[in-house]
């Protein structure tokens, strides 16, 4: 299975990601660090990235999908994907590939930015962002107002994966 933890910019996809990998014994992947510097130095300037920058790097994210697919190993995949042609092209096999979606009100969202661990991410990007967001009809949807484990055994039970907790 490969689990696609979409969402804007502190919404706790790395921090829910890596959890649920630890918890479950997957692979996980934080798709911020697969952006090359050139898109970096951008997203640090609050530039947003266009569609035409982000199709190396979704080809890097379609790979590692499937990759994971034919080898038949579990991933957790952090990445945005604001739109929903982004989660089409990653969305291999809708039996294999579940989207889940973490949703935060805009002032817990700003709060959790402000609070968070230095990010390359500017913080007009935020607002960029939640402009931008496609939400997701297709999506196992979870609200962030909780801590992260509790986040995270929310999402285990949704996908029925708490027995392999």
């Amino acid at each position: 299975m490969v689990i696609l933890l979409i969402g804007v910019t502190a919404s706790g996809k790395s921090t829910i990601g890596l959890m649920l990998a630890e918890m479950l014994d997957w692979n996980f992947i934080d798709a911020d660090y697969m952006h090359s510097m050139e898109h970096i130095h951008k997203l640090m300037r609050g530039v947003p990235l266009t569609d035409d920058d982000r199709q190396v790097w979704l080809e890097c994210l379609q790979d590692a999908v499937e990759y994971s697919l034919r080898e038949n190993s579990n991933l957790i995949l952090a990445c945005s994907l604001l739109k929903a042609s982004y989660r089409d092209r990653l969305r291999l096999d809708h039996n294999e590939v579940k989207i889940v979606y973490l949703k935060g009100s805009t002032q817990l969202l700003r709060q959790r930015f402000r609070e968070r661990k230095p990010h390359f991410m500017s913080p007009s990007m935020l607002s960029t962002q939640l402009a931008t967001i496609e939400e997701p009809q297709d999506a196992y949807e979870v609200n962030i107002d909780q801590s992260p484990e509790k986040t995270a055994h929310q999402i285990l039970l949704m996908l029925d994966l708490w027995d392999r907790n």
